[in-house]
């Protein structure tokens, strides 16, 4: 016959104390110290144009777009990268010719144009250079005919033209 031990084996303990054990259930995870709020699971980042960590510069679906957004043609080269803050543009907003030259610059100041924007033709010459003050046209607008020769000066003063001057032909 088997040898069994007529001993009784020792009885799990907490903390080192058998009578005591503990009637409390043990706290869940939290998130941000708040015991109510469940810890949300890693939602899927947005992606546009089929390339993942770039989102749609729209807001859709309650996203709120922050930083840099980039879009690309097909052939992959960049057709516009535009910096945003708390869903606003804020920052540089370049704009691509499909051949990568830069078609556009404006600077922007939470949502509003600010600052020079710059146009250019599709080879590259200065189309247009434009300054804006808090969303408003503001200062000397230069318009250039595709030679590069300057074709008119617009003057303004808080979006209102304060004087033209056609130049060129």
């Amino acid at each position: 016959p088997e040898y069994r031990n007529p001993q009784p084996q020792p009885q799990p303990t907490y903390g080192g104390y058998p009578e005591y054990r503990n009637p409390q259930p043990q706290p869940q995870p939290t998130y941000g110290g708040y015991p109510e709020y469940r810890n949300p699971q890693p939602q899927p980042q947005p992606t546009y144009g089929g390339y993942p960590g770039y989102s749609n510069p729209q807001p859709t679906g309650g996203y709120i777009p922050d930083g840099v957004q980039r879009d690309f043609y097909p052939d992959g080269k960049v057709k516009y990268e535009i910096s945003y803050f708390r869903g606003k543009k804020h920052g540089m907003e370049k704009i691509f010719y499909p051949d990568g030259k830069i078609k556009s610059e404006t600077g922007y100041q939470y949502g509003q144009k600010h600052g020079m924007e710059k146009i250019f033709y599709p080879d590259g010459k200065i189309k247009s250079e434009t300054n804006y003050l808090y969303g408003r046209k503001d200062g000397m607008e230069k318009i250039f005919l595709p030679d590069g020769r300057l074709y008119s000066e617009t003057v303004y003063r808080n979006g209102v033209v304060v004087s033209r001057r056609v130049v060129g032909y």
